[in-house]
This record gives structure tokens, C-alpha cells and sequence, in this order.
């Protein structure tokens, strides 16, 4: 009754030469990392000079058939970096094949004071936030924010708590252009100048979030450029008070003072958007573009947020005098809030007048396991994705939409067809939970996949129903083993917390679940009787589904009372000093045994989540090198600060309550269905797409079947459904038999003969 039409599965490909010692992404192969490691996306555009930290998308432009492409990056080895925030750059011809470029700002690389409006700005000792870029009488400009000023310590703002700006801290707009505009990659930038002062400019008083700024657009009626950047304005001291004039975030417009000479400066015109609840209001990384009139299709404008936010509406203006007051200009939104989807947040995008698309790249965070030889990173940027307006038939108003999709010159890296098939329903079955595994060639970290659910017997699919979609990078599944952990690996007898039981067998281990956090029974741990080089537990229950498991590995010095920590709150077993444990944690993190101080943010990501019926290997391959397997799957190894002692055995930590089960021997195979990427119906009927909504279900685009698109690049998966309508993004660190799995779940009972 049901057919799934077009099923592609192809193969990625990027041209390659010959590898490098260090890090190179354009000497990758499907057998060389080149350095780079397993996890690193091979078209994902990312900074790679260095290959470090990455999160903003910003300023991305199209100039002399090269397409630009910026971040927030951080850059390790470059000798006058001040471990700030920057900005790097790549470069492309295609959208698809992006080159290393040198970075355009890194802070500390000039010197000076801070300067005013048509300085040099000086040496931005807190770094550059995000900005956008814009190309006026023929050359590129990039506005920026530079932070001047050091956060006290423990602070999470970029000039301490929320006070008024003064002289020691401050941050100014700043512009750099490219030094040689004849060169078609624009590989070096100018100082930045500051042509918007903080302390000076603007709605006063700035509290430390003057900040993000739009890209500039040009207003003929007053011969000017207009750009809006977010802004905190503080009255007092917790900057919450509505009646007191605070505005914790507000998104400010500034008009150039002399035309297109932008060191001249610029004034403030206020708010631009002045509609929005306070309470709703998320200015960072704040975007505006206008969609021009194509065809029948009038103007649209697009404001956007990093949060993934975006509204759709115009701009208005009280009167068409070149002279403006504040609040003269404004936008003024048609459509309730909206958004592009989870996972790819602090976007920017361009207009590109040749191909009439906006263009748009968003912010992927995640961070791989740690491999020997390969640098640390983590964060990458989306393909380059199309955004366009759609007007849904669903009244007579017509209210718009925005769909986003991969542009189309990501077929480029199509290299052939490794699957297809018209009609997959009669192989999927409800043993494996109505899903179909296709064959061993639609397999790969590499893949792009296309998939259309269509019904050809009935006008309206989606009464038939309940789930449907594809799951990615997911090992084959196979039927869990009955668990029996009495096997020779044993709890020790006297070798666990006072608050922690073993049983008679010692291979089952309970801790209480009553007590609040951190009193006494929490962070109480058990040791194995004898060490191994590698054992695995199961979790047969939890006391609170929040709580804490840790599995790993101890020093038999370990305080196994959970009573003596050198470390605040959360004080688990790493905190007693260091040498003493290296775990990881049921959330997903791997925490190395020390002090406080050198590891505030309490682990570093590492692997997937475990819980209830989960089984967790650990095993030590030497003295540094660690890995943790979760059902089976490997989630990476971990290099350890400092070696492992020679007496080190396994161990259990527990906050909250949990029974544990120990063994050493093979641990039982799970399904593991991988990331999926799945349309179902959400509480109110209607559809969803991984919780986005797809919209009313009786819109016409959806009565006769469903598509999806899901391109999986080693570490980043991104999917889209319904041509764009809702988008999914996220980060995947897994190993094995990666497969693609297809899965239909109908909510009737359909007999054919």
C-alpha cells in the first residue's frame, strides 16, 4: 500500500594530494586522515588555520567569483596570540571545496591604546565578537565588535558584571577591508578602525553587551548606511528593571554620518525593533536582510537571532525626510516567531544577485574525542544552505515561511549512486521496531541521502501513520542477550563506601537513593576486587534520573566514602587530588582526575549518554590511553593528563542511587538505531520533524507523501524535510558498522491481497 520512491544513497567525494605531518583537510581520503583525525568533517567549512576552536558563522560575501566565509575562532601556536576570541577566514569557488585562509583578526596582534571614532582601535585585550560584512563602491567591509578590558575573575561576561561601561572596560564597532583588492582570495586585512565609540555612542549607559551587529544596508532617501547591532543598556545595577529604562537586550540602528566614509562615524536612531517583549528578546548575533521582489512575489524583510529565531515583516519609517529622529525606522514583523530548527544556531547569510538566493551558513557545536596526534577541536559551520520565502495556502492571507535547504552545488560532490530502490515496504518488519536496514553498500560516514514516503493507492497519506524517516550512522541492530553479570569479575568485599551494598555474588553493587546532593552517600564509590585491563558494568536502575554514574578507573588510595574532596561543589572522585580517578560520566563527560582549578568546567566532552539498560565498557590500553564503550559502540579514546599509577583498578561513583551490575566478560550487543531524522505527529495531530512542526496537516503539500534529505559527513549530520520546511542539525561521534536505517511505524492494520 505504502512505496518509498528514490531512495539515493551516494558517495562524497573531495579531490585529494598527498599528506602533510600536520592537519590539512584538502589531503583527506576515505584511508588517510592526514592528520586530522577520524572526526573531522571533510565539506563542512570550518577554520583550519588553525584547527581549533570555531563557533560563529560571520560575514559571508561573494567578491569577484570567490565566495568568503568567516568565524570565531581561537588560534593556538600563533605566537602573539592572547587566548581571545578572533576572527578566521576560508575561501571558496563553489560553495563546496572551501580553502585555508590566514586568519583576518587575531587580538593581540596589534598594539596600542584604545582608539575613537577613525582610529586605529588598538589592542583588543578581550577580542572581536561577531560581525558582518558588507561591500560598498566596490569594497568589502567587515564591522566588528572589539572588546577592550579584562572580565574579573569567574566572570561570564566580557567586562564583569552588568555595570555601566567606563574607560577600563569598553567595546567600540570596528571595520577592517581588504589590504589588495586584486587579489581574488583578499588572504590579508587592515587594521581595524573604530567608527562606532561605546563610550561615547549611542543609547548610554552600555552595559558590556554592546555587541553582534547586522550587515549594513544603504537608505537612498537619506544617502546613508544603516546597521543595527545589539546592545545592553543599564540604569542598574542587575540590569532587570523595565521602569528604570534597563533593556538587557535591545537591538540598536546606527546611520553613517557622511555617506559610505564610515570613519566619519555613526549616530543611533534607536531601537529597531521595538515590538518584540522584552521577555523574547534575544539579540546576540542579530541578521537583517531584504528579499528582494522576484517575479509576482512582493519584498520581504528577515530578522534573525543566533538563537535560530527569525521573524518575517518590513521595515517602516514615520516619514521620507533625510532628516531622522529616533524611531523613525523599524521593524515591524507580519509573522509570529519562527525558526530555522535545532542545532545550527549564530548564523549569518548573504544575498547573492546573480542566482536571486540568500545564502546562509549556522554554528554546529560539538567536540570529538581526543585522538593522539591531532589537535584539539571542536565546532564547525553548516553546508552552505539556501534560504527562500514560501506562502503557505493555508489562509487567505497567505502567511510566509522560510525553507532552507543545501544550496544546489552540493551535488557537485556526488560521486555515484550506491542505492536505490522504489519500493523498500515489504522488507520492513515490526521485529526490529519497523525498521528496515538497508544493505551493506548504503553504508558510510560520508552520504548523502535522499528519501520521498509516497503513497500511490489513497489522496492523503498522513492518516496512516504515527512515525516515519531515516536513522543515520546507526550499527546494524541485533536482539539483546540476556545479561548475567555472575561472571569471575567481582566488586570488591570491603573495598566501597559505607552507604554502598554488594551482594553475596559481589558482582551487584546498590547505592541509596535517599539524601539530598552531596550529603552523605553521594559521590561514595566501589572498587573491583581485582584489576583488570578492561571490564564492563550494566545499569539496572537509577535512584533519580538525573543523577550521576561514573565508570572508569581509580587509584586504590581512592577515599571510597565520598567524604574527603579538595575541590567545591560538584565534588565527584577527581577532585581529591590528582592521580586519583579518571571517569566517565553518565552525561557523556570524561573527567581527568584534578584539581579544581585546572579543570573548571567539569570534564571535557567525550562520548555519548548512557542510562537505565545500558552497558559501559572500560578499557585501558596503557598507562595514558583510555577508551569507553557504551553498548558496544566505542565512543573514541582519551589521552590522560598525567599516567595512570601501576596499582590503578576499576570503579563505580554514584550520586542519587543506582544499582550496577560488574563483569568481565563480553558485554551484551544492542540495538542501536543511530540519529534519527523522524516525521511523527506531535500531541495536536499535526506533524513534526524531530520537534520542529511541519505545520497543519491539511496543507496541500503534505497529502501525498513526505521527503527528506540527510547529509551525513563523518561528525555533522544535517537533515531536512518537507523541501526545507523544517531542518535538524547535530554533532555524532560513533564508530562501527555505520549504517542507514529506514522506518515506518503505521498506527492501522493493513491487509492486501
Amino acid at each position: 500500500m505504502f512505496r518509498f520512491v528514490a531512495i539515493y544513497f551516494v558517495f562524497l567525494y573531495l579531490a585529494v594530494s598527498k599528506t602533510t605531518a600536520e592537519c590539512n583537510p584538502q589531503n583527506i581520503t576515505d584511508t588517510d586522515n592526514a592528520g586530522c583525525g577520524r572526526w573531522l568533517p571533510r565539506f563542512h567549512p570550518k577554520n583550519f588555520h588553525p584547527l581549533a576552536h570555531n563557533n560563529d558563522a560571520n560575514a559571508p560575501f561573494l567578491f569577484n567569483g570567490v565566495y568568503h566565509l568567516f568565524m570565531q575562532a581561537t588560534f593556538p601556536g600563533i605566537p602573539y596570540w592572547n587566548q581571545a576570541s578572533g576572527l578566521g577566514h576560508i575561501a571558496s569557488k563553489d560553495l563546496v571545496h572551501w580553502r585555508p585562509m590566514p586568519p583576518v583578526l587575531v587580538p593581540g596582534r596589534w598594539g596600542g591604546p584604545a582608539g575613537t571614532v577613525g582610529q586605529m582601535a588598538g589592542n583588543a585585550t578581550g577580542g572581536y565578537y561577531s560581525g558582518s560584512a558588507t561591500i560598498v563602491n566596490g569594497q568589502p567591509r567587515i564591522v566588528i565588535p572589539a572588546v577592550f578590558g579584562v572580565a574579573p575573575s569567574g566572570s561570564v561576561s566580557p567586562c564583569g558584571s552588568w555595570i555601566t561601561m567606563n574607560s577600563s572596560c569598553f567595546m567600540t564597532y570596528t571595520m577592517t577591508v581588504p589590504s589588495n583588492l586584486s587579489d581574488p582570495w583578499l588572504t590579508n586585512w587592515t587594521e581595524p578602525v573604530v567608527i562606532v565609540d561605546g563610550r561615547v555612542d549611542g543609547v548610554q549607559p552600555h552595559g558590556p553587551g554592546f555587541d553582534d551587529v547586522t550587515h549594513a544596508w544603504y537608505d537612498n532617501i537619506t544617502d546613508s548606511w544603516l546597521f543595527a547591532g545589539q546592545t545592553t543598556v543599564c540604569y542598574t545595577p542587575a540590569c532587570n528593571n523595565a521602569a528604570a529604562g534597563d533593556k538587557p537586550e535591545y537591538l540598536q540602528l546606527w546611520k553613517s554620518k557622511q555617506g559610505s566614509n564610515w570613519t566619519a562615524g555613526f549616530e543611533s536612531l534607536g531601537d529597531f525593533f521595538p515590538t518584540i517583549p522584552i521577555q523574547d528578546y534575544i539579540a546576540n548575533v542579530p541578521n537583517f536582510w531584504r528579499i528582494p521582489a522576484i517575479g509576482d512575489k512582493e519584498a520581504i524583510d528577515i530578522l534573525w537571532f543566533g538563537s535560530g529565531v527569525y521573524w518575517l515583516g518590513n521595515i517602516t519609517r514615520n516619514h521620507t525626510s533625510p532628516e531622522l529622529k529616533p524611531g523613525d525606522i523599524t521593524f515591524q514583523p507580519i509573522t509570529p516567531q519562527l525558526s530555522f530548527g535545532p542545532g545550527a544556531v549564530e548564523s549569518h547569510a548573504f544575498w547573492e544577485p546573480n542566482s536571486q538566493r540568500l545564502i546562509w551558513f549556522g554554528f554546529v557545536g560539538g567536540a570529538p574525542p581526543r585522538e593522539p596526534g591531532v589537535p584539539i577541536w571542536d565546532g564547525a559551520l553548516t553546508v552552505a544552505r539556501r534560504v527562500d520565502v514560501v506562502f503557505e495556502p493555508t489562509t487567505p492571507t497567505s502567511t510566509p515561511i522560510l525553507t532552507v535547504q543545501p544550496v544546489e552545488e552540493l551535488a557537485l560532490l556526488r560521486s555515484k549512486l550506491l542505492y536505490s530502490n522504489q519500493d523498500v515496504m515489504p522488507n520492513i518488519t515490526t521485529s526490529d521496531g519497523g525498521i528496515f536496514w538497508l544493505p551493506s553498500p548504503a553504508m558510510g560516514n560520508i552520504v548523502d541521502i535522499e528519501v520521498n514516503f509516497t503513497s500511490s493507492t489513497i489522496q492523503n497519506i498522513f492518516p496512516f501513520f504515527n512515525r516515519l524517516g531515516v536513522h543515520a550512522l546507526a550499527n546494524i541492530a541485533t536482539k539483546n542477550k540476556t545479561v548475567n553479570p555472575k561472571t569471575s569479575l567481582a566488586f570488591g568485599k570491603g573495598a566501597h563506601g559505607p552507604r554502598v551494598s554488594i551482594d553475596n555474588t559481589q558482582h551487584i553493587a546498590t547505592w541509596p537513593s535517599a539524601g539530598a546532593l552531596y550529603s552523605s552517600g553521594c559521590n561514595q564509590v566501589a572498587l573491583l576486587a581485582n584489576s583488570s585491563q578492561s571490564f564492563w558494568v550494566q545499569v539496572d536502575s537509577l535512584g533519580n534520573p538525573e543523577g550521576f554514574v561514573d565508570v572508569g578507573w581509580c587509584n586504590r588510595k581512592v577515599d571510597t566514602s565520598g567524604a574527603s574532596w579538595t575541590g567545591p561543589a560538584p565534588q565527584w572522585i577527581g577532585y581529591q587530588g590528582t592521580g586519583v580517578a579518571w571517569l566517565y560520566r553518565r552525561g557523556g563527560l570524561f573527567k581527568e582526575s584534578s584539581l579544581f582549578t585546572k579543570n573548571p568546567s567539569q570534564g571535557i566532552a567525550y562520548g555519548k549518554s548512557y542510562s537505565v539498560g545500558d552497558n559501559i565498557t572500560a578499557i585501558r590500553h596503557n598507562s595514558t590511553l583510555l577508551e569507553f564503550l557504551v553498548n558496544n559502540v566505542s565512543q573514541g579514546t582519551v589521552i590522560t593528563n598525567n599516567s595512570l599509577p601501576e596499582d590503578v583498578i576499576g570503579c563505580v561513583s554514584v550520586c542519587y542511587g543506582a544499582t550496577i551490575a560488574s563483569s568481565n566478560s563480553q558485554p551484551p550487543q544492542t540495538s542501536d538505531f543511530g540519529v534519527p531524522f523522524i516525521i511523527s505527529r506531535n500531541t495536536g495531530g499535526n506533524l513534526d520533524f524531530n520537534g520542529v512542526s511541519l505545520g497543519d496537516v491539511t496543507q496541500t503539500w503534505n497529502k501525498n507523501g513526505f521527503s527528506m534529505r540527510i547529509l551525513v559527513d563523518r561528525s555533522i549530520i544535517e537533515g531536512f524535510a518537507q523541501q526545507g520546511r523544517a531542518t535538524f542539525t547535530t554533532m555524532a561521534f560513533k564508530e562501527g558498522n555505520n549504517n542507514i536505517g529506514i522506518e515506518f511505524n503505521s498506527n492501522t492494520t493493513t491487509t492486501t491481497t
